[in-house]
């Protein structure tokens, strides 16, 4: 059902589940007290490091 969610806006999955953790991380991050390793991993990342690549993936694309 994702999968068909994401495909309907556009995305391909993997980008979109990228987005969806990216912007829970970000809300996290500036609502709580939390470590990046336990954003991480509520985040459901499999570990800081892929967390950290994406976001820095996405700030890059962002300034573009």
């Amino acid at each position: 059902m994702a999968e068909q969610a994401a495909c309907s806006l556009g995305q391909i999955f993997v980008n979109y589940l990228t987005d969806v953790r990216l912007k829970h991380s970000v809300r996290l991050l500036e609502n709580t007290a939390l470590r990046v390793q336990d954003i991480a991993q509520q985040a459901e990342y499999p570990s800081m490091l892929f967390c950290l690549k994406d976001a820095l993936q996405a700030d890059a694309s962002f300034k573009g």
